[in-house]
């Protein structure tokens, strides 16, 4: 009899419930981790809230029980900061824009060279934004920021690479500021759907810290006509170099 009473005790005896229902203990244990996984991302919940509805969400998580101490990546800056570099990010683009579509600009097979004209007179068409996401970044914790930001751009119809209707490009930019406020390209990615098999679409997701040494790396999800994939970026002072590249799968394609 005592012996069962001390069975009953015990806080580790198994417990027997209909269904598939976890204990009490096996909820509250599982809890800080998947907290601490997410903490990793670096704050979905301000990615979700600016979330079209019926879009697709991807929010990462990265498990690894003995690694740093998880943190947001998040660079913070004041309203008008924010819009400042918005700003520049966006003339940036515009710039990159403009150059990608010379170069794509369609030449007929036996067609007479263009005549050229003085620089003075050309003037490029200027593209229009929308579905813009900026994005910025305290990748290495010393409150230099790297700033990312995504777009469709439209270059009016009649301009050289849309001659009878607006063309629209994706564009993804990386730059990062120096101690004058001066932005530089760390990597730049322009294209249309008629050149995702050369030229992939870049997808930003979120900073994550992809093997354990406290320092922010981009996470992106590349598409192309071969499918998609996820690369992850690290950055440095002057570029962007990939730690990881996935393999282009059909399986993984979900609509851009």
């Amino acid at each position: 009899m005592g012996e069962e009473q001390s069975n009953n005790e015990d806080p580790n005896r198994p417990v027997l419930r209909r269904g598939n229902q976890p204990t009490h203990k096996q909820s509250a244990s599982s809890q800080p981790a998947q907290s601490a996984s997410r903490s990793s991302a670096s704050a979905p919940s301000t990615q979700a809230k600016s979330a079209k509805p019926g879009t697709i969400q991807f929010i990462p998580a990265v498990s690894d029980a003995h690694g740093p101490e998880p943190r947001p990546y998040l660079f913070e800056m004041k309203p008008d900061e924010e819009q400042q570099y918005r700003k520049k990010m966006l003339a940036l683009a515009t710039i990159e824009v403009q150059k990608k579509a010379r170069e794509m600009t369609p030449v007929m097979p036996g067609a007479a060279p263009a005549k050229r004209t003085p620089a003075r007179t050309t003037k490029a068409p200027t593209p229009t934004f929308d579905d813009v996401e900026f994005r910025a970044f305290d990748l290495w914790n010393t409150n230099q920021p790297v700033f990312v930001i995504s777009a469709n751009a439209h270059l009016p119809a009649g301009s050289a690479s849309a001659k009878t209707e607006p063309h629209t490009y994706f564009i993804t930019l990386v730059a990062d500021a120096d101690i004058y406020a001066e932005l530089h390209n760390l990597l730049v990615e322009v294209t249309d759907k008629q050149h995702l098999d050369e030229f992939p679409k870049l997808q930003l997701i979120d900073a994550v810290d992809a093997d354990g040494d406290g320092r922010g790396d981009l996470l992106f999800r590349r598409i192309s006509d071969a499918g998609t994939a996820w690369v992850i970026y690290r950055a440095t002072a002057d570029t962007l170099f990939p730690l990881f590249e996935g393999t282009p799968s059909k399986m993984a394609m979900i609509a851009p």
